[in-house]
């Protein structure tokens, strides 16, 4: 593990010096990581472009094939397509001052490499956020007329916290695999292929699972045969199951209106604080990005990391870690949510 090591004066004496070692990356291990975006795939946009529109097809099944007449040309129908216009959002970007010093003298060296590091994984973090409110909002989507049904949900009501529905506990593992087992179902009966659904819950949900009897892995012991580790299936009711600690679960207001919606375990219907979130993904790029599911994110600006030596004539270097980019949702049949409500 890295290290940083700091010079220290001596009761005072600033000749008399010592060295501090500071575990400088150990918080790394702790912090929240990034399940979700490398999902998200990416169109990156032209200097002069400044939108993107995505098509959204028909999935077929509003077509009405009709036996040939001898002698008649075949009619031509309609052919059921939609789109989305997807608009470049404002450029998000942090800062960090660093004094001059300590960006010159070698033994501060991985200051900066933290401080950047932080730049980073903050965007990163705040993009994940919005993808999975948008992923909450596809599955809320309404059906579109000859192009999809709609995103797919279950809404639990009369549930006053997570803990209360999912406690640890067998009752807790049956709702659990009970809810993701009719999620499964509203997937399906949306035509959507299992092979490539990926779910994303919250850790109460995950933990809760741990309880049951049919979706963990148990190693036993041989003296009286008890269970000794208990680990959950990967997949679970078709679905890849991975745990995140960025689901949203408050009212958002404050951010861009496409990003902003009602994630509160208090919300009216159709809303609700969401503890999985599931998408549909598909086959992948030749590069490895997927190539189905409901979010698209458009990038007019990668991240990247602007350094100011001697900002404002302050002595400090300023680092400045931005990205320009832009989420929407496409095919919202390819979403779904099980969200809590503690309304009836």
């Amino acid at each position: 593990m890295p290290e940083l090591w700091r010079p220290l004066s001596v009761s005072g004496d600033v000749r008399a010096l010592t060295t501090e070692a500071l575990a400088a990356r150990a918080s790394e291990s702790f912090r929240k990581p990034l399940s979700f975006l490398p999902f998200i795939p990416f169109t990156t946009l032209g200097a002069s472009d400044s939108a993107h529109k995505f098509v959204k097809r028909s999935n077929g099944s509003n077509r009405s094939p009709v036996y040939h007449v001898p002698g008649v040309a075949p009619t031509s129908r309609t052919n059921y397509q939609s789109s989305v216009v997807a608009t470049i959002d404002d450029i998000l970007e942090d800062a960090i001052d660093l004094p001059e010093e300590d960006v010159q003298l070698d033994h501060f060296s991985d200051d900066v490499a933290i401080a950047t590091d932080q730049l980073a994984y903050g965007n990163g973090l705040k993009a994940e956020q919005r993808g999975l409110r948008l992923m909450a909002l596809a599955a809320r989507s309404a059906a579109e007329t000859n192009i999809h049904d709609g995103g797919n949900r279950v809404e639990i009501t009369s549930t006053a916290s997570i803990a209360a529905r999912y406690p640890k506990n067998s009752t807790g593992a049956a709702n659990a695999e009970g809810d993701l087992a009719a999620l499964a179902e509203a997937m399906d009966l949306d035509y959507i292929p299992r092979e490539g659904r990926v779910a994303w819950c919250v850790p109460e949900f995950y933990n809760a699972l741990g309880f049951s009897t049919r979706v963990v892995h148990m190693d036993y012991g041989t003296a009286n045969q008890a269970p000794l580790t208990r680990e959950v299936h990967p997949m679970v009711q078709g679905f890849e199951l991975r745990m995140s600690h960025n689901l949203p679960s408050t009212n958002v207001t404050d951010d861009l209106s496409k990003y902003n919606g009602d994630f509160s375990i208090g919300a009216a219907t159709g809303s609700g604080r969401p503890v999985v979130l599931a998408m549909y993904s598909g086959g992948e790029t030749p590069d490895g990005k997927p190539v189905n599911g409901p979010i698209r994110g458009l990038q007019k600006m990668p991240p990247s990391l602007r350094v100011y030596p001697d900002w404002e004539g302050c002595r400090i270097t300023r680092f400045v870690h931005g990205w320009r980019y832009s989420f929407t949702n496409v095919d919202v049949w390819c979403a779904g949510e099980i969200a809590l409500r503690s309304g009836s």
